[in-house]
């Protein structure tokens, strides 16, 4: 996720702004044959909500969200929509240990383990500041108190830590596969240009797609069936990237669909596949960056969709719908972006497509996309702070 320097410089009048313009004015828009809208889901804003999934054990018999915000608190919170009444309940709070002072730290991420009932074990994604580095940690839950509002206790282990020469492109997204190994996004370590040329150098985890066995007792072993070693880190599954901010894993193709951040003039969305280089900083989307003409794409995997500045100039990965409210969309790859609020659809097929349909033109700052136990599709809105549904 990357802000404008000249946006940085007005955060404050635009987050006014921002939060006037959802006081006036509703958000629906047409993709010229249906009609959709984003409808608020919970009465009360987040500060700064960047990631929210599906916590895999009801409560009271109820579902809940895990909700996170960039300063490191996680709330869980009933799947009610617009009730005032909910009462949040505080998962755990590491604002001890995280860095969120950056517009690109914090707490970027978090994944549960698909064997949570037996384990009682989840993934967190995070900034550190002294040194500046992100963290992957696994948690291990247990409960002080089973009621209504219950109460948990939590251990922290590290077991990844990456170096970052700056504040920006951390990545941030994690995930479990349908193979059960944990993917991680990680940008290519920041300023601008990826001047270290760290995301096509295969011996660092900088502009990357990680895989791990995280199944362990302690840290996390390498899949056997990575495609690096030797010399190159063996964590590594696919390389070329700026910031793969968000990525989802499509379930029943087993597709990783990827929003990597562009630099100067477009945006990406690629189909992540095994050992494969997606390009930075040889080239910015389908274009040469460096150098600006005659670069040669031999051996790079190309996008399967780009967008240039003038539609928008930070990508939001989304998800294939694959629910039941919105059955038009079914197999629709749903994405978005965080400067100009629109989100598209693309059809998700692996080629190249010119052209994507406007679904709804927002007025959101949109940090994330999530998306619920029945394929519903949801957004979160880092300035405003509030969970909006598409219906």
């Amino acid at each position: 996720m990357r802000i404008k320097q000249n946006l940085k410089i007005f955060l404050v009048f635009i987050f006014i702004f921002g939060v006037i313009s959802k006081t006036l004015f509703s958000v629906p828009s047409s993709n010229g044959q249906k009609k959709y809208s984003l409808k608020k889901v919970f009465h009360q804003p987040f500060e700064q909500p960047l990631a929210m999934v599906v916590y895999p054990e009801k409560i009271d018999n109820r579902d809940y969200f895990a909700v996170a915000e960039k300063k490191g608190i996680v709330y869980l919170v009933p799947v009610m929509e617009q009730d005032s009444k909910t009462e949040r309940i505080v998962f755990f709070d590491l604002r001890s240990q995280i860095c969120s002072d950056g517009y690109e730290q914090g707490l970027l991420g978090m994944a549960f383990d698909p064997d949570y009932a037996k384990s009682r074990q989840m993934y967190i994604y995070y900034s550190g500041c002294t040194p500046s580095a992100t963290y992957l940690a696994r948690i291990t839950v247990s409960h002080i108190k089973k009621t209504r509002s219950p109460e948990f206790k939590i251990s922290v282990e590290k077991i990844l830590t990456i170096d970052q020469p700056y504040a920006n492109h951390n990545g941030g997204q994690i995930e479990f596969g349908p193979d059960g190994y944990l993917y991680l996004g990680v940008g290519d370590g920041g300023s601008g240009g990826d001047p270290h040329n760290y995301a096509q150098n295969k011996t660092s985890l900088l502009g990357k797609i990680l895989r791990l066995d995280v199944h362990t007792a302690r840290g996390y072993n390498i899949p056997q069936d990575n495609p690096f070693g030797g010399n190159e880190r063996a964590e590594i599954f696919a390389y070329g990237m700026r910031n793969p901010w968000r990525f989802s894993i499509d379930h029943l193709t087993g597709w990783i669909w990827v929003g990597d951040v562009g630099q100067d003039l477009y945006e990406e969305i690629s189909i992540v596949k095994k050992g494969a280089n997606y390009g930075w900083r040889i080239m910015e989307g389908m274009h040469c960056f460096l150098p600006k003409k005659n670069c040669s794409s031999q051996g790079l995997v190309l996008p399967v969709h780009e967008y240039s500045h003038s539609d928008g100039e930070s990508v939001i990965g989304g998800y294939v719908y694959h629910g039941s409210a919105l059955a038009e969309l079914n197999g629709k790859y749903i994405f978005g972006d965080y400067i100009s609020g629109k989100i598209w659809y693309i059809d998700a097929i692996d080629k190249f497509q010119k052209k994507s349909t406007l679904l709804i033109d927002s007025d959101l700052f949109i940090s994330s996309f999530a998306v619920d136990s029945s394929g519903e599709i949801y957004v979160l809105d880092i300035l405003g702070g509030y969970i909006f549904k598409i219906i």
